[in-house]
């Protein structure tokens, strides 16, 4: 990732198959593996979401940035080199 524009990672895992009230309203996408996501973009924000399961753990990696843009391919790039 570029350091120079200072969006903020995070990533968090959880043990089981957590299902979150915020994937009702996010778009699927399909990760490597066929393993299905699903994104969405924090109203009001600029934080972009990604939640995926695997292997019995639930993944939830955000990214935030200064400006409000769909950073979906990053994402989806995250959660494939994991």
């Amino acid at each position: 990732m570029d350091q120079s524009n200072n969006d903020l990672l995070s990533i968090n895992v959880f043990v089981g198959e957590e299902h979150l009230e915020s994937e009702k309203r996010a778009k699927e996408v399909l990760l490597n593996k066929n393993i299905t996501g699903y994104h969405f973009i924090m109203p009001d924000s600029n934080i972009n979401f990604l939640i995926f399961r695997q292997d019995g753990l639930t993944y939830i990696i955000a990214l935030a940035s200064h400006y409000k843009e769909n950073k979906v391919d990053e994402l989806i790039k995250i959660a494939n080199s994991i």
